[in-house]
């Protein structure tokens, strides 16, 4: 580095003394100011020199030539400053640059000042650049950042590795419990598993530790004894392990402000709908009309303005908000989300995965509306006024007292969203649950009255149909929200004189169009949506119109093969609770008298099982019928006929045939669910913009089935609908609007007017 460098950083510039010209501008004699003070410097005298009268003379005299000769000569201004020494040092280098000039090249040299601290020499020494405008000034502090920049990168490594390890970990245990469930044998899994894989010994003890949080988790002798919970919540008051198995079963009871009672004259027994002779799976209150003065009288207590409102009680609105934020964490506990899953399997079979998706779903709903989300559902708009002092106010207002009746296909799932969207907007409601499956939302309450919700809020109903009817118009309930049969939701509506928001049958369609591509994965999504849960869902696939492109694919073999796969083992098929087998084998046989139907599948009722005769057993079934039969007058009632099991109507169409595809669609009465497999946009449009159910997928992995958390599921076309789930269905089922003017101040010099 040259003198100018180290000058121009802030250190003297150590000059060649012996190489120093007479004069620092190359013109006479006198000695430079400049060679004087380097020369100071050399001599590395103890104290600084000071400069002599005459040195300063020096410096004044020191004659500065003109630039004219450099001008005319052509020369660079270095070289009319001078060659060497200390005029070098001022010279920046960014005009020798610009002069192309390159600087010289010699050896840096790290500047060297007596009594100079080795800690500032080695800093020095250090420093590669310092005029580089991206190289920090204090380079220790610099080098410090960096070295925590570097322990920062370390720990964050560390941190991910840990996190691939116990993600490793969790799917060894997840495969432990899958074996757990299906051998029942614990103690032998555990055992012979503890000692392999990563960390073996960390393996077992995770995997005991995972067992003991497992309340539901059954434990099985190779003798076949019962099978009884390692462990229950605090809150519950049955094990699942003994629903079916135990000679005492369980007694739901009612729940009545604020107090449990099974004490009715009669009760209903419940069967064990997969063992026609097992014990029962429980028993449950059979109120009679003459047993409903309790509920009239805490229903007739609850003022039409509701339980709270936006100007009432304000601060229950962050109470609910906090009973689901911890009714949400208890469900996302994975023993109590078995607890309930189990609970779920033992009265609505249905297989693991889909009893546990009922309860992530309702675990999720709950999150949802965790903190400020409840108050947010009541919140109010304001419009200006004619004159100054007058002001609308729009509110979402409550009913008072309202009455759920709840289905039995997701015991859980349907009556939690609707309850908890009563409760949110300030209602008190009265539950109706479906008999067969009581014992779930009976110890959902008690979950609830755990995270802190008053046992005043809800009351819990036990009954048979008429006498829930009795209540409602007895009560003068306000609202009933009804979720089950399309003819017991036109009869609610008649004696209540349209007081209810219903969500009834769905006879949902599936289009499957022109472009066809990923078959195995449309062919397994027609399996799910239609053979799921036994076809026990009001958005289950019931018809399917595929373009035939899709049969010259192999569609119906593929939907046919995947059929074949589900089984009472897994419960990937199960009981259905409805539909006895008679019902709809008949109704199978009624469809195969059309000319050209045929049968695709099963038809048949399921062999090698002991299942209550109530009940409905058979394999998943599917009858093809020509669509222009189908849409004969004397043919299509029957078509298009709900078989609330694992039964679909099957027909296919070509390029000509889709307004007989829409005409379908538009003369069948329920529009709850539908589906659009499609790629194509124009074939999109065209069935979407002529076409009405409330929730319709679209694309190619378009379904029918699916009520998630995150959006709208209700049908549409319909003014009586109600839907579930989000904040729009809650406001629009479970509150109604309330405008609130205010108009205060009467006007200066005001005079009455004439009378008009």
């Amino acid at each position: 580095m040259d003198a100018a460098d180290d000058l121009f950083g802030g250190l003297p510039a150590v000059a060649n003394a012996e190489n120093a010209p007479a004069s620092a501008v190359g013109g006479g004699d006198a000695p430079s100011a400049g060679a004087a003070i380097t020369s100071d410097v050399a001599k590395k005298s103890d104290d600084p020199p000071k400069p002599s009268a005459d040195e300063g003379a020096e410096i004044k005299a020191a004659p500065i030539k003109a630039p004219e000769k450099r001008k005319a000569s052509g020369a660079s201004l270095v070289s009319s400053l001078g060659t060497a020494g200390t005029a070098m040092a001022f010279v920046p280098q960014a005009i020798r640059k610009k002069k192309k000039v390159p600087p010289q090249k010699q050896q840096r040299q790290v500047p060297y000042l007596k009594n100079e601290p080795e800690s500032l020499r080695q800093l020095h020494a250090s420093v590669t650049h310092p005029y580089d405008p991206h190289f920090p000034n204090d380079y220790l502090a610099y080098r410090e950042r960096k070295k925590t920049e570097q322990v920062r990168k370390d720990l964050q490594r560390s941190a991910l590795q840990r996190l691939d390890q116990q993600e490793q970990m969790r799917k060894k245990i997840e495969e432990e419990r899958r074996k757990i469930m299906a051998s029942g044998d614990l103690d032998r899994i555990v055992e012979s598993r503890g000692g392999e894989g990563v960390g073996g010994a960390v393996m077992l003890s995770s995997s005991r530790l995972l067992l003991r949080q497992r309340p539901a988790l059954l434990r099985a002798s190779r003798s076949g004894a019962p099978r009884r919970c390692l462990s229950l919540p605090s809150w519950a008051t049955l094990d699942p392990a003994s629903l079916g198995a135990a000679s005492e079963p369980h007694a739901v009871a009612n729940l009545v402000n604020g107090s449990w009672s099974a004490a009715t004259s009669k009760t209903m027994t419940i069967p064990n709908p997969l063992d026609r002779d097992a014990p029962p799976v429980c028993t449950l209150p059979d109120t009679q009309a003459d047993e409903l003065g309790p509920f009239v009288e805490s229903l007739r207590g609850v003022p039409k303005s509701g339980v709270h409102n936006p100007l009432k009680n304000v601060e229950r609105y962050l109470q609910f908000g906090e009973i689901s934020r911890k009714a949400g964490e208890a469900l996302s506990d994975p023993a109590i989300a078995e607890f309930f899953a189990q609970s779920i399997i033992k009265t609505v079979p249905k297989s693991h995965a889909q009893a546990m998706g009922e309860v992530k779903v309702t675990a999720d709903f709950l999150k949802n509306f965790g903190g400020d989300n409840v108050r947010f559902l009541a919140r109010s708009f304001g419009v200006p006024g004619d004159h100054y002092g007058q002001f609308s106010h729009g509110h979402r207002w409550p009913y008072g007292a309202v009455a759920i009746v709840a289905p039995f296909n997701f015991p859980l799932e349907i009556p939690v969203l609707q309850l908890m969207g009563a409760l949110f907007m300030g209602n008190k409601p009265v539950l109706k649950p479906a008999e067969k499956c009581a014992l779930v939302m009976e110890q959902y309450l008690h979950l609830l009255h755990d995270c802190g919700m008053d046992k005043k809020d809800v009351d819990l109903l036990n009954c048979q149909g008429p006498v829930a009817e009795k209540l409602i118009l007895d009560a003068d309930v306000r609202l009933t929200q009804f979720t089950g049969s399309s003819r017991v939701a036109e009869h609610l509506l008649e004696v209540t004189k349209g007081k209810v928001k219903i969500e009834d049958a769905g006879f949902d369609w599936k289009i499957l169009g022109p472009d066809v591509d990923d078959v195995d994965y449309v062919a397994w999504q027609c399996d799910q949506d239609a053979y799921a849960c036994s076809g026990q869902k009001c958005s289950a696939q019931s018809i399917l119109f595929a373009h035939e492109n899709w049969e010259a694919a192999g569609l119906f073999d593929k939907m046919k093969a995947n059929a074949s796969q589900r089984s009472l083992d897994d419960l990937s098929v199960a009981p259905v609770l409805t539909v006895t087998t008679a019902k709809i084998l008949n109704h199978a046989a009624r469809l195969l008298e059309i000319p050209g139907a045929k049968l695709l599948f099963g038809g048949k009722e399921l062999a090698d099982h002991s299942i209550p005769e109530v009940y409905g057993v058979v394999e998943p079934t599917a009858v093809f019928v020509p669509l222009k039969e189908m849409l004969k007058e004397e043919h299509f009632s029957a078509c298009a006929t709900e078989i609330f099991g694992p039964f679909q109507v099957v027909a296919t169409f070509g390029d000509d045939d889709i307004c007989h595809v829409l005409d379908a669609c538009e003369r069948m009465s329920h529009h709850l669910t539908a589906a659009v497999v499609s790629n194509d946009v124009e074939f999109q449009q065209t069935i979407l913009a002529h076409t009405v159910n409330g929730t319709t997928y679209a694309g190619r992995r378009a379904r029918t089935t699916g009520a998630p958390q995150n959006h709208w599921f209700g049908p549409a076309g319909d003014a009586r609908g109600a839907g579930i789930g989000t904040p729009e269905a809650i406001k629009m089922v479970w509150s109604c609007h309330r405008e609130i003017i205010t108009d205060s101040v009467v006007p200066d010099g005001w005079s009455q007017p004439k009378a008009t």
